[in-house]
């Protein structure tokens, strides 16, 4: 059987000789006097208590008072005011309206986050992956990556005669891990291609062996290396060449200044002037003779 009794009171506690008013809502307003009697060095009495269907009501009675006293507040739940006013202000209609409009506020707020909550469910339906934030997107395709890349590598040395355990450690994984990969369709495929490329086709011919690369020489300067002088042909014979004046007039000059030792010494004696211009004539007409 439902209990008739009420869940929540709205009171009223005045401390005599200060002017003060508390306002609160307790289940046991005897109770709570008590209580706040203990820490209080005034006289308190009850000067109003109204019960409340439940204690949302007696709440939203509460904050509709608040709201009306706000500029009389003293300190915390005490307001300078009478008793008289407070009980004034619970029969105006705001106040007694005050627990049907909480009501429709937490109704409508409820319906919000029902709207919410359905979108949603859509949106995460609609999302392939379980992830419900980007980061979350973003962390799933990171281990993705990672993962795919250690599936990669592992194929390889799979298919070199490696062992599980050491393909696992070299990789990274579990050996259980490697293991799942392996019945894997998608695994089972990448090692079968993994295989044929390494095997090569079976009709195909040995390939032909591959060239050296040849190093590439210094282009030679064109200031310091000769001209490459063209071969003779038997169709276009060379033309002769012509004789170096330069080099001609050269030898002769040396020939003649060193014809003889004793032309030398009669040179340097004719430019010391040891000789006379006579004697110069004659040693020439003697060797001319």
């Amino acid at each position: 059987m439902r209990s008739t009794e009420p869940q929540a009171f709205v009171y009223l506690v005045t401390a005599r000789g200060s002017g003060l008013v508390r306002i609160g809502l307790a289940r046991d307003p005897g109770q709570r006097l008590r209580e706040l009697q203990v820490g209080s060095p005034l006289k308190l009495e009850l000067a109003h208590a109204q019960a409340c269907a439940d204690r949302p009501a007696a709440e939203a009675i509460v904050a509709e008072l608040e709201r009306r006293f706000a500029g009389r507040r003293a300190h915390g739940h005490w307001y300078r005011l009478g008793a008289v006013d407070v009980r004034s202000a619970l029969a105006n209609p705001a106040t007694l309206a005050a627990p049907a409009d909480a009501a429709a506020a937490r109704a409508l707020a409820a319906a919000e986050s029902a709207r919410g909550e359905a979108a949603f469910r859509r949106r995460r339906r609609r999302v392939s992956s379980r992830a419900r934030t980007e980061k979350e997107l973003a962390y799933q395709r990171r281990r993705q990556r990672e993962r795919t890349a250690k599936q990669k590598r592992a194929t390889k040395l799979l298919t070199r005669g490696l062992k599980q355990l050491e393909v696992a450690a070299a990789v990274g994984v579990t050996p259980r891990t490697l293991r799942n990969w392996k019945q894997a369709p998608a695994f089972e495929r990448a090692l079968a291609r993994e295989r044929e490329r390494l095997a090569g086709p079976a009709d195909s011919a040995a390939p032909a062996p591959r060239r050296p690369r040849r190093r590439r020489q210094p282009e030679p300067e064109q200031r310091d290396q000769p001209q490459p002088q063209p071969e003779p042909d038997a169709e276009n014979p060379r033309e002769p060449e012509q004789p170096d004046l330069a080099a001609d007039s050269f030898a002769r000059i040396e020939a003649r200044r060193l014809d003889s030792q004793a032309n030398w010494l009669d040179s340097n004696d004719a430019r010391r002037g040891k000789l006379t211009p006579a004697e110069i004539r004659a040693r020439e007409r003697e060797r001319k003779a």
